[in-house]
């Protein structure tokens, strides 16, 4: 699926996959392009999401995406693109075996090593 400026509606379209007695497990993944709008909207729900989950602690969760970049989501900036060649893939430990295929056969595609979107969650305190 697409990214939406509001998280709620990706929240939404994950759970729509979800069937309740559903026997198998579900895995969604989340094919982002670099250097672009995507990338922009996809930072941005993070950032919302965080803002969401420390309405009730002290906790901050670090900002994804800055002032400046906001301001310039419009511009392209061909000094941005990312090439490689091909990644050495063996230190990657994805856990799935469907991402590991697709990332041994295609890593000249990838701009940065794959992660997990929890990862993007972790609290930092807040110092005032």
């Amino acid at each position: 699926f697409d990214a939406c400026w509001n998280p709620c509606h990706d929240a939404q379209a994950v759970c729509r996959v979800y069937r309740y007695g559903q026997q198998r497990r579900t895995y969604i993944y989340r094919l982002i392009l670099n250097n672009c709008m995507e990338k922009a909207i996809f930072n941005r729900q993070i950032s919302k999401h965080g803002l969401q989950q420390r309405v009730v602690d002290d906790a901050q969760v670090d900002a994804n995406i800055t002032q400046k970049e906001l301001e310039t989501l419009l511009m392209y900036d061909e000094a941005l693109d990312v090439i490689h060649d091909k990644w050495d893939t063996s230190s990657w430990d994805l856990g799935d075996e469907v991402l590991e295929s697709v990332v041994k056969s295609r890593s000249e595609m990838l701009a940065e090593e794959p992660f997990l979107h929890e990862s993007l969650m972790l609290e930092r305190e807040e110092g005032l």
